[in-house]
């Protein structure tokens, strides 16, 4: 208890503020800095608009399930 006293009383409040300050303001600037490099790409309608010209090639056109079962769920209109 004695310990906890002398240190509250040596601690410099200010210098407290100053560091959360200093750190606050650099968390900032780095979160601006990620916030600036996160431009969006404009959605395309088609998926082929997605794929580079001639960087695909399909040698086997079909579908692979892994499981049968499928259930179907009529949706509410609203």
């Amino acid at each position: 208890m004695l310990a906890m006293m002398i240190l509250l009383q040596t601690l410099d409040w200010m210098l407290v503020l100053k560091s959360i300050l200093v750190g606050l303001v650099g968390g900032l600037a780095v979160l601006l800095f990620m916030i600036s490099k996160n431009r969006s790409i404009k959605a395309k309608h088609e998926a082929n608009d997605y794929i580079r010209k001639n960087s695909l090639h399909l040698w086997d056109r079909r579908d692979v399930y892994l499981y049968r079962r499928v259930e179907k769920e009529r949706r509410e209109q609203k």
